[in-house]
């Protein structure tokens, strides 16, 4: 089990990618955000300090869908640098429950832009981390069709560019992930097509190879 965990679950660069530049909530300092990065794309002390900010948020603001979701995605990705197996997999457990507790909250919002925005980055957050975790939770699906039905969404078109490429960017992972190989290569095109330079193109062509492009 500890090495299925260590070894299966994926890079989670592709979500700080995703929350870099994402609409965040006024009430989440730039520290914890910058450390919350930090900690999904490889940085242990850093997971740890977004794990406790968060978790300090989360008491402040105890129904903040936003937080919960940035809480599980930490806590999820810190199953990586736990070093016995039921560590790993509890972390994973209370990730992931916060995850779909912050689906929940976001839900019963309010239909504004806001809120609508926060949505968006909740799903992608959501899809992108249950796509990475071990197939022994049975997640993929529920994030595949999360991202899915996020970039078919009638008014992600008209969400910034920045958020749609990182939305795209996830999607096009799971579709690779799946075997899609056409879903996949119709993504890409259209991270290519809204952000034609930039460093996230190198993970672009990383994708692209997969699938034989």
């Amino acid at each position: 089990m500890n090495t299925s965990i260590k070894n299966t679950i994926l890079p989670f660069t592709m979500l700080a990618l995703i929350t870099s530049g994402a609409v965040l909530a006024n009430d989440i300092p730039a520290e914890v955000m910058a450390d919350y990065q930090a900690g999904v794309q490889g940085d242990a002390a850093a997971n740890a300090r977004a794990i406790n900010a968060l978790s300090e948020l989360q008491k402040q603001q105890p129904k903040d869908a936003l937080t919960i979701g940035l809480l599980g995605s930490s806590e999820t990705a810190g199953a990586r640098y736990a070093d016995q197996p039921w560590e790993k997999m509890q972390l994973s457990e209370k990730g992931l429950a916060k995850l779909d507790k912050s689906l929940i909250l976001v839900r019963k919002q309010p239909t504004d832009a806001a809120s609508a925005a926060v949505q968006m980055q909740i799903n992608v957050t959501a899809g992108c981390t249950f796509i990475s975790v071990p197939p022994m939770f049975n997640r993929f699906d529920q994030g595949y069709r999360l991202l899915e039905t996020t970039v078919n969404s009638a008014g992600f078109s008209h969400s910034p560019a920045r958020a749609q490429v990182k939305a795209y960017m996830c999607a096009a992972q799971a579709a690779v992930q799946q075997g899609d190989k056409q879903k996949a290569a119709e993504y890409l095109q259209q991270i290519v097509t809204l952000a034609p330079q930039g460093p996230h193109l190198a993970m672009v062509d990383q994708l692209k190879a997969k699938i034989g492009e």
